[in-house]
């Protein structure tokens, strides 16, 4: 059967060499930090985000892949909630390309139950050269009774560079 990772696949591959021509040399870790945060995620026709798990992070951009000047590991995260495990942290490591400073401010697009809480514990940074930095991000089970099922938000890293701001986006999947 073919689907869409079998079409995707020469198109991503294609865009690896591009990265790897642009940076040298980079682990999967990098690789996957620039592809997965600059990839478009997809809607339907109520402007709606597709769930990750029909679409990962989103259609490949390489346009942006290419101009994205950090890595961020990991590209996506998910997270297990239940009366056993009320609470669940993790650090979200970014890293810059290039050896000039960037500043990079943090967000989070979180519109759903309020039995999750969702929060990081940073709202900007600036990155000198290639030393990595790192943001918490923390979820809460603030209702343990409530049967909150499968949720979804994003993590939107916006990176000021030239010559347009970058907006990278992680999905964030509570189950």
């Amino acid at each position: 059967m073919e689907d869409g990772t079998s079409f995707a696949a020469p198109h991503v591959a294609g865009g690896v060499a591009l990265l790897l021509q642009k940076h040298g040399e980079m682990s999967k870790d990098e690789v996957l930090g620039i592809l997965g945060p600059s990839a478009t995620p997809l809607v339907n026709s109520f402007g709606m985000p597709w769930p990750a798990d029909h679409q990962g992070s989103g259609r490949l951009d390489l346009s942006k892949a290419v101009r994205s000047t950090i890595s961020i590991i990991p590209h996506q995260v998910a997270i297990n909630l239940a009366s056993r495990q009320l609470a669940y942290a993790r650090s979200i490591r970014i890293e810059s390309l290039l050896d000039s400073p960037a500043s990079v401010s943090v967000e989070l697009d979180w519109r759903f139950s309020s039995s999750v809480s969702i929060s990081t514990n940073s709202s900007s940074l600036v990155l000198s050269g290639k030393e990595p930095r790192f943001i918490g991000l923390s979820a809460e089970l603030v209702d343990p009774t409530s049967s909150q099922g499968r949720l979804e938000g994003r993590l939107i890293v916006n990176v000021e560079s030239e010559p347009e701001p970058l907006a990278l986006t992680l999905p964030i999947v509570v189950n």
